[in-house]
């Protein structure tokens, strides 16, 4: 384990080059130093399109087709149903 940290310390290691290579997305272990301040909703859009826990899958496909998001979160109201809570993602 100790020359594992210390080979680490001078070089990538090979699992590390190898996803390099490969092109897989890697989350590095230090965010870059401009987005550090950053807050969610200084990235993301106003309008989001959310979609509920319960849904038609012909409503689903609508909202799909209708909009160019990537992603949408599925929501599910709180005790009071001022609240949403996201339950899972699709994309």
């Amino acid at each position: 384990l100790t020359a594992k940290v210390v080979a680490d310390l001078f070089n990538p290691s090979i699992y590390d080059a190898a996803m390099a290579l490969a092109g897989f997305p890697v989350i590095e272990d230090e965010l870059p130093r401009a987005t550090k301040r950053l807050r969610a909703e200084d990235v993301m859009t106003p309008d989001v399109v959310a979609l509920p826990s319960v849904s038609r899958a012909g409503d689903i496909a609508r909202i799909l087709g209708d909009t160019e998001h990537g992603a949408f979160p599925v929501t599910e109201g709180g005790r009071t149903g001022r609240c949403r809570y996201l339950s899972g993602l699709v994309y």
